[in-house]
């Protein structure tokens, strides 16, 4: 894939936030156009932005990553969510799966694994923009 991802990235904890945007922008084919502390910011950056791939924590305060990805997906369903926790039990997988994320990652999954996981899911959601054209 030779095109620039576009990345929104929402976690209310900042320092692994940022160190998360820095992980993302050390690798040439990922921008990340923007960035929100909770799920209330979801929404309003990705109807500005229009990003391929939203990364979203789960459990935030104000408005949860289940909640956003739900409202997110229903609105923009073409835009790859990948929600992530600290959290790997299957009632956290499972609830943010069933809101709609595409993917679910346990934070402090390798940066490479990340990658390709973003990777991944902007190729497919290109594949299907381009089939349905």
């Amino acid at each position: 894939m030779d095109r620039v991802i576009r990345v929104v990235v929402i976690d209310d904890n900042e320092p692994f936030r940022d160190a998360l945007v820095h992980l993302l922008t050390l690798d040439g084919s990922i921008d990340v156009v923007g960035v929100g502390t909770d799920g209330s910011w979801l929404m309003p950056l990705c109807e500005e932005l229009r990003p391929d791939v939203a990364l979203v924590d789960l459990m935030m305060p104000v408005l949860d990553g289940a909640l956003a990805t739900s409202e997110l997906k229903e609105r923009f369903p073409e835009i790859g969510i990948i929600v992530f926790s600290v959290f790997n039990q299957e009632r956290y997988v499972r609830r943010g799966l069933e809101a709609g994320a595409d993917r679910y990652l346990v934070k402090g999954t390798p940066r490479q694994e990340l990658l390709r996981s973003i990777k991944s899911l902007a190729a497919e959601k290109h594949l299907r923009e381009r089939h349905h054209v």
